[in-house]
């Protein structure tokens, strides 16, 4: 079952019975997509603001969230920026978490804009050059020259 041809926001309207916000409607999308479905999400989508104009916080249970294998996690990062939203990810008490989606727009002020996923891979690249790469693999680095220096 392809979850990114879902309508996750129909699914609040229709079986919640909540008209979802514009940031609603992206936010029930990122966790049906991301954990195959708004139902299947580790939160109780009755406590979820799904109306809130900017801000979305959702106490999420404990799940298994990964960059690959279960990759969660990742595809709610990835659709982050394809879908300008802020998520923050906040510790709440042992086993459950804070996920904090706030709408932003793809240009504008540092704390209004998100970049898109192109973007974001682009400023990764440049921070993460072949000098830092050589670093987190734990190579060894030859002695600066007087011209780099």
């Amino acid at each position: 079952m392809r979850y990114t041809h879902m309508d996750h926001a129909g699914w609040v309207r229709d079986d919640l019975h909540i008209e979802p916000s514009p940031l609603g409607c992206r936010v029930a999308y990122m966790l049906g997509v991301a954990f195959g479905g708004v139902y299947n999400a580790p939160i109780n989508p009755r406590k979820v603001d799904w109306s809130a104009p900017s801000r979305i916080s959702i106490t999420v249970r404990d799940s298994n969230l990964a960059t690959y294998d279960g990759a969660g996690l990742t595809l709610l990062v990835m659709l982050a920026h394809a879908l300008s939203v802020r998520l923050e990810i906040c510790a709440a008490a042992p086993r459950y978490f804070h996920f904090h989606f706030t709408a932003r727009q793809p240009e504008g002020r540092l704390y209004q804009r998100h970049p898109d996923v192109e973007q974001m891979v682009a400023g990764f690249r440049r921070w993460f050059d072949d000098r830092a790469q050589a670093l987190a693999r734990g190579e060894p680095l030859p002695p600066l020259t007087e011209d780099a220096a």
